[in-house]
């Protein structure tokens, strides 16, 4: 949570763990069942569209992943060629060709057994990503061809992954696709914390414990 240590100067005291995490992660996961709610609208498979001719080519409409082989250590985690079904965008999702993906902490815990994937998503690890659109659902303002990141409750580890368009963000040419991959979960963790929650301005004064981490690092780029 957000510990607020009250002096002359008004320091600001923002520890980056715990509570305003879970309340971001649970807030996420609503935004996802409201998505797997809405009517899929969008499923055509006339030849042209894009997943049409995926489907196609591999005979399956399957795609590559790396599946947990079992819970442990690195190894159980095994690149498996075909047998993952391809997702399917339902109305204001997208299905993204996975170029990049992170590697976050939840990814471990479920390699080793203690982060199971909230109802309804994949079961393929992977939280972020980066990808282009390849299919847009009914109603969305993203169009096919675009370059994103998005933040994903789970599915990353593969060719194609589906992601929500209000977790999504455009990403320019100018940034490394690798750098975008690993991009959403610690910049929007710093930003709820200390902009949605801790309402920072000019005038206040931040300390971040630990500026070297991933969430660390993150934070002092709002605080400039």
């Amino acid at each position: 949570g957000l510990a607020f240590a009250e002096s002359c100067t008004s320091v600001l005291q923002v520890h980056l763990l715990g509570f305003s995490k879970l309340l971001y992660w649970a807030i996420f996961r609503i935004v996802w069942c409201l998505g797997l709610c809405r009517k899929d609208t969008s499923r055509v498979m006339d030849g042209k569209s894009p997943l049409s001719r995926i489907s196609n080519a591999n005979g399956k409409g399957s795609m590559g992943a790396i599946i947990l082989n079992g819970f442990g250590p690195p190894e159980v985690l095994k690149w498996q060629e075909q047998g993952t079904p391809i997702p399917w965008p339902q109305e204001g999702q997208v299905l993204l060709q996975v170029l990049w993906c992170g590697v976050n902490r939840p990814d471990v815990l479920q390699r080793k057994g203690r982060y199971p994937p909230p109802p309804g998503a994949s079961e393929v690890p992977g939280l972020e990503v980066f990808g282009e659109i390849i299919v847009a659902g009914a109603n969305c303002s993203l169009k096919e061809g675009q370059r994103v990141c998005a933040l994903i409750p789970g599915g990353g580890y593969a060719e194609y992954a589906v992601a929500s368009e209000l977790t999504c963000i455009a990403v320019p040419n100018s940034i490394e696709p690798q750098q975008a991959a690993g991009f959403m979960e610690t910049t929007l963790t710093t930003y709820h914390n200390l902009v949605n929650l801790g309402k920072i301005n000019k005038e206040s004064r931040v300390l971040i414990h630990g500026a070297s981490s991933g969430i660390g690092f993150s934070a002092v780029q709002p605080c400039r």
